[in-house]
């Protein structure tokens, strides 16, 4: 019996990373509210169907005729006080993260209430330990050399604290 040649299978999407792409496309539709716990009129007693109406009435107000509808399919209440608002297009998200069109947001909210960027922990391998990370030139070298796009990193701190580090780290 003769053996066959192995024949290389073809390229297949595995459930999780399919699972994580569409994770992350749903994180670019993603806007997220810190709301000040002060707020006159979202807090802990404000029943969730009037804070979901109030978004809704004020993303209407902001609509404009040349810009992407800004429909919102989902809006979450986090535990924090926090609202996680997933709009419908991420190209809604982009146009609402306009620094006027922001401002215009959040004084329409109300005030006390800030739109945060998402955030995410990197680990880069094999930092010099004489690197001094407290500096903004430090951070964008590592955005160039680590190839991602400039101002992503906003901090950088030791996994191991410097001073518990030996002399061949």
């Amino acid at each position: 019996m003769e053996s066959q040649p192995i024949r290389p299978t073809p390229h297949r999407s595995t459930p999780s990373i399919i699972n994580t792409r569409a994770n992350a496309a749903i994180k670019e539709r993603q806007i997220l509210l810190d709301i000040d716990p002060d707020h006159p009129t979202i807090n802990g007693d404000t029943p969730y169907k009037e804070v979901n109406n109030l978004i809704q009435r004020v993303l209407t107000d902001l609509q404009q005729p040349s810009g992407p509808p800004l429909q919102a399919k989902a809006i979450t209440h986090l535990r924090n006080g926090g609202y996680i608002i997933e709009m419908a297009l991420a190209e809604a998200v982009a146009w609402v993260r306009d620094p006027i069109r922001k401002l215009i947001l959040t004084e329409n909210l109300g005030g006390n209430v800030q739109i945060k960027d998402r955030t995410y922990n990197l680990l880069i391998s094999f930092v010099p330990i004489t690197t001094r990370i407290e500096e903004l030139s430090t951070l964008w070298d590592m955005e160039i050399a680590s190839g991602i796009p400039a101002n992503s990193i906003t901090q950088m701190k030791w996994i191991k604290d410097p001073q518990r580090q030996g002399r061949n780290q």
